[in-house]
């Protein structure tokens, strides 16, 4: 690898593949607990599905919508977020369409949000991380190769920029977008899970059987349609409202509904009051059409949400669009975090996916990471 560039780390340092939450919440506390980490990205910024886009114009949050909070820890972490400003109760006027009716949702459960929106959470854990002596994540590198040797790991990744970079300018050079980080003690993978299988794989058969875990776990897509429209949606009774589940599990036959979950942002705590609106779409539907041109699966979205409103909807001015390729874990696992005992350097995995899916699990998962490093 004469041509690759070589980033030296100290052996006793902590490598977290992916700055989601859970990988961002592992490092602060290796941090917290005086470990050196280091945390490596391939995205251009940190927070995974805790995501808002702006672009300029409307913002959206078109990754996780909200968020509860069960578990003591994650609850004392809440309301550390909401007395820091950075999170808020949402008190959504929430429906159930089905059918062509619109019932009100079950209380009782208290939903929050980033604000002034879910990204600011990825961005309160890493100024935290930061605060605590850490570097800020290394973004845009995709690790593709965990090596293991006598003074630990080596992480061997692709620099998305300079590789791109070369691809803009004709230079036939793959060598000279390779980047090698290490050595690391230890090395945590958090990262959905058919991508964690892959790189974990890429350690060498003394680490199958923890990749084989990790790709037994289905995480399904979802695609997201992000529309402001020029005036308010209502209800088939004529009633504004902020949210909706469409459906309810197991309540009719046939082919599920396009959409999953619609919600306008502009309800949100700390946004501006718009007609923003975040449709998601279910799994099956996802599946199905996530190859397709954008613009004909949103077209179809935009179809079923005038047909569940029965009515037709308000001029659009402006629809962007979003494919996530894993979303969800319908089944997902209830470790916490997974490892493999005894064969070599320590590998840690872990994601919303390992500790019962959603933001409160990713939050569960990166803590039970940094436990199992001590």
């Amino acid at each position: 690898m004469d041509s690759s560039r070589e980033r030296a780390g100290s052996g006793g340092t902590v490598a977290v593949v992916g700055a989601g939450s859970s990988g961002l919440v592992c490092a602060r506390e290796l941090a917290r607990r005086g470990r050196s980490v280091v945390v490596v990205d391939k995205g251009r910024g940190s927070g995974g599905r805790l995501s808002t886009r702006g672009r300029g114009g409307p913002a959206f949050d078109h990754g996780a919508q909200y968020f509860t909070a069960r578990d003591p820890r994650f609850v004392e972490q809440t309301r550390a977020w909401v007395a820091a400003g950075v999170a808020a109760r949402w008190e959504p006027r929430l429906v159930v369409l089905d059918g062509g009716r619109a019932e009100a949702a079950a209380g009782g459960t208290e939903r929050f949000v980033g604000t002034p929106g879910m990204r600011q959470l990825a961005v309160a854990l890493g100024a935290e991380l930061v605060e605590l002596g850490a570097a800020a994540p290394l973004q845009g590198l995709h690790v593709e190769r965990l090596e293991s040797g006598r003074e630990g790991w080596r992480l061997v990744a692709t620099d998305l920029a300079a590789s791109s970079s070369a691809a803009s300018s004709d230079v036939a050079s793959s060598a000279a977008a390779e980047v090698v980080l290490g050595p690391f003690e230890a090395v945590v993978v958090a990262t959905p899970a058919p991508q964690a299988a892959e790189l974990v794989a890429t350690a060498g058969p003394a680490w199958s059987a923890l990749a084989r875990r990790a790709r037994a776990v289905t995480m399904t897509p979802c695609l997201a349609a992000l529309v402001q429209f020029e005036d308010a949606l209502r209800t088939p009774d004529g009633e504004r409202f902020d949210a909706a589940f469409v459906g309810r599990e197991g309540a009719s036959e046939g082919p599920p509904a396009a959409l999953s979950w619609i919600a306008r942002d502009g309800s949100k705590p700390g946004r501006v009051d718009a007609d923003t609106w975040v449709l998601h779409a279910g799994p099956r539907f996802s599946a199905e059409r996530f190859d397709r041109p954008a613009e004909q699966w949103s077209a179809e979205l935009l179809a079923e949400l005038a047909h569940l409103l029965g009515r037709d909807l308000p001029a659009p001015t402006h629809l962007d669009t979003h494919r996530w390729g894993y979303a969800l874990a319908p089944e997902p696992l209830t470790a916490g975090a997974l490892h493999a005992d005894g064969v070599g350097p320590p590998l840690v995995v872990a994601g919303d996916w390992c500790a019962g899916s959603r933001v409160e699990g990713a939050y569960l998962s990166g803590l039970a990471a940094a436990a199992r490093l001590g």
